[in-house]
């Protein structure tokens, strides 16, 4: 996941940040869509699970997509989007977190379709002639 966390990094640039932008920007319209506006006739979906939030989660999502609009868009007051501050946030934080996000749905192939197994069914002659170590040990050595 590291690998593919650094290749998603490195390749699209500055996009990951207008990637990052977005999913904030629609994680805060479909917050305040169903926290304010859906409230009556729900059906309890996935989405309305998601989105439906307190009050001050709701204040949150929709302060963090104001701010991250005034970062992109180098608007307003400069102590918020200069370089020291917002920009830090948005181009290196922000990107580091949604390359993990996006490298954790391959997440799921490693415990629930049968990666780490193949791996350890693989290794373990390799980790048992090499270190008298079981092929489980295999597994723990490639995830470090």
């Amino acid at each position: 996941m590291s690998v593919l966390s650094d290749v998603l990094e490195n390749r699209p640039g500055d996009s990951l940040s207008y990637i990052g932008f977005a999913l904030v920007l629609i994680s805060a319209l479909l917050s305040v869509y169903y926290s304010l506006v859906r409230q009556e006739n729900s059906r309890h979906s996935r989405l309305e699970q998601l989105f439906t939030v307190t009050p001050p989660w709701l204040a949150l999502r929709v302060i963090g997509a104001i701010f991250g609009g005034i970062i992109i868009w180098q608007v307003g007051p400069e102590l918020v989007w200069s370089e020291t501050t917002g920009q830090i946030v948005v181009y290196d934080l922000m990107t580091a977190i949604v390359t993990v996000f996006f490298a954790a749905f391959l997440l799921p192939l490693l415990t629930d379709f049968g990666l780490m197994e193949l791996v350890e069914t693989a290794l373990s002659p390799v980790f048992r002639r090499l270190f008298c170590l079981p092929g489980r040990s295999a597994v723990d050595a490639i995830a470090t």
